[in-house]
């Protein structure tokens, strides 16, 4: 493989890699926000949880990264020039920064402290984590979902040059 076409396929592996972190951070969290859950359980086991878990930012963010500068060294090679609009290459990249758009939330979430944690009511702890479900699910269908599609686009226009 040269590494032109390399740089042609990235965009794609690395934004489907970003795509299955939040479907799978969707997966496992959404599993805390069960009813059927023990409110003692989700208070129990939530914060132990999640302070390991939210180390998938280390294979998330760089995925992103990756995304966002082949998309432009696409765009900076003209890949696909005459085929591939530059507005596919645009577009993932818009939608890499739509996955950052609840920033606020998620540093609210990653800041969390232990002991703000146990001050929680079951119900604040259920609402707490049913708010970074709605907000990951919104975003992986808003943001990651067609993300992705663009650049599944963008990609296999690219290499059928």
């Amino acid at each position: 493989m040269s590494f032109s076409t390399f740089i042609r396929i990235l965009p794609l592996v690395s934004s489907a890699t970003s795509f299955m972190c939040s479907a799978g951070q969707q997966f496992a969290v959404s599993s805390f926000a069960q009813p059927s859950m023990p409110a003692a359980a989700r208070q129990a086991a939530w914060y132990p949880f999640f302070t390991q878990y939210k180390h998938i930012v280390l294979l998330s963010a760089p995925s992103h990264l990756a995304t966002i500068a082949s998309c432009i060294a696409n765009i900076w090679m003209g890949s696909g020039a005459g085929n591939v609009s530059v507005l596919w290459w645009l577009a993932g990249i818009f939608f890499v920064f739509a996955h950052a758009y609840p920033l606020r939330l998620g540093l609210a979430h990653f800041a969390l402290t232990e002991e703000q944690w146990r001050k929680k009511s079951p119900d604040e702890a259920q609402r707490w984590v049913q708010g970074f479900v709605d907000m990951n699910g919104r975003r992986l269908m808003i943001a990651d979902a067609p993300g992705v599609l663009c650049l599944f686009v963008a990609v296999t226009r690219s290499v059928a040059v």
